[in-house]
């Protein structure tokens, strides 16, 4: 496990310098959103054995680099941080860039606790392309109307989905 405050440029490094790491905490990130987010090819991801992944207070760029290579992930946990730090500017559009090109199967658990642009497209994409989700928490902070909540909740006990939705 390990413990840093970083910014893009280093989490690709840590990337780079520590690929087997398999659970990673990340807090006060620096927003550095100048710089592009790279993708590497899947033999030589960043981040490939990483299975846990918590980010709290961070930027953007950092978690879509992570998400992009994290070839077994299995939990994501986003927390917010004060409010002068940087929060992920996600998009329906962002996801769908890091699904195409890891389509994160492994994945159980989703906590995005940060006030964002996801919508129901989204929360689709995530339980379309993700087999195993289990849980998916913090819909209330993105840009899901309660309606759409309860038609989701509504879906998932007539489906029998096996589905966690914390919505607090």
């Amino acid at each position: 496990m390990m413990d840093h405050a970083v910014g893009l440029a280093h989490a690709v490094e840590l990337g780079r310098q520590c690929p087997a790491v398999r659970v990673l905490k990340l807090a006060s990130l620096r927003a550095d959103e100048s710089l592009a987010v790279p993708v590497h090819p899947p033999r030589d991801a960043p981040f490939r054995r990483l299975e846990e992944f918590h980010l709290y207070s961070g930027a953007g760029p950092v978690l879509e680099y992570v998400l992009l290579h994290a070839l077994q992930l299995r939990r994501v946990s986003v927390t917010p941080g004060l409010p002068e730090e940087a929060a992920p500017a996600w998009t329906d559009a962002t996801l769908r860039r890091i699904l195409d090109v890891n389509p994160l199967a492994e994945l159980a658990s989703f906590s995005l606790a940060c006030p964002c642009e996801l919508t129901m497209d989204s929360v689709y994409s995530l339980l379309l392309g993700c087999p195993k989700l289990r849980a998916l928490f913090d819909l209330n902070e993105w840009a899901v109307s309660q309606q759409q909540m309860c038609e989701l909740q509504e879906l998932v006990a007539v489906n029998n989905w096996d589905l966690e939705m914390g919505l607090l």
